[in-house]
Order: C-alpha cells, then structure tokens, then sequence
C-alpha cells in the first residue's frame, strides 16, 4: 500500500510538472500574441467544440456565466469570434472562430505541439510510444 501510494504522489507531481511547463510556456506565448490565458481557454473550448451555446460554452469553462459572457464580447469586439443564430432554434445563439480566430489558434497550439515534441525527440522511440499509450490507457479510464 506504501509503495502505491508513493506511486500515486509520483504520478500527481510529474502530471503537475507537465502542466506547469506548458502553461508557463504557453502564457509567455500568449503576452506576445496579445492574448490572455482565459481568452485563450475559450477559444481552444470553441475550436474544439465549433457552434457552442454561451450556457453550453459556460458549463465547460468552469466559470460564472456572466465572466463567459464578458470573454465572448471581447472576442467578438477582437474579431477572433463570431455569433449566430442556430438554425434549428433561432433563440440560440452559437459561437464559432472566426478565421483570423482560427488562425491565431493554431498557430498557438502549433507552438504546444513544438514544445511536446521537442520535448519526446529527446526520448528513444519506445519510450515515447510506450508512454503515448499508457496517455491514451490513462484518458479512456477518465
């Protein structure tokens, strides 16, 4: 039981530590993009997830609907987000990138994706297989 729960507090710190590396990175990314983390986090949910609701976009994003609603104006105002109506229910109203949204979205997590593989190039090539399956085992059990 000792050595699993040691294994436990190994496996906890090592995921902090590949989070912390990639938002540090990522939000010294985003200050020279002019865009800050939460901006970010909505436009990742919205590239991901294309024609969310504002209540859909909300109940993701973990936070109070009206700081969503405040995000979405921003963008919009920015350009990087549009609304529209849904068409199957013209009281919805759903959000979506716009291209220069996509664009700049991609070229921010084109610059994430270099940092992972910088990172796994260093690796032999079974470890990092090995290890992309054990992820994907890790997510399918989430």
């Amino acid at each position: 039981m000792i050595e699993e729960k040691g294994n436990w507090v190994k496996l906890e710190r090592h995921l902090r530590q590949i989070e912390l590396f990639l938002d540090q990175k990522t939000r010294r990314y985003l200050i020279l993009k002019g865009i800050s983390n939460a901006r970010f986090i909505l436009l990742v949910e919205v590239y991901f997830n294309p024609g969310l609701s504002l209540t859909e976009l909300y109940e993701k994003m973990c936070v109070t609907l009206s700081t969503v609603s405040n995000l979405t104006d921003q963008l919009v105002i920015s350009g990087l987000l549009s609304r529209e109506r849904r068409s199957d229910d013209r009281r919805v109203i759903e959000l979506n990138l716009t291209q220069e949204g996509h664009n700049l979205l991609e070229d921010i997590l084109k610059y994430r994706y270099s940092l992972i593989k910088n990172t796994l190039e260093v690796m032999p090539a079974g470890s990092v297989s090995s290890f992309v399956k054990i992820i994907e085992e890790f997510v399918s059990h989430i």
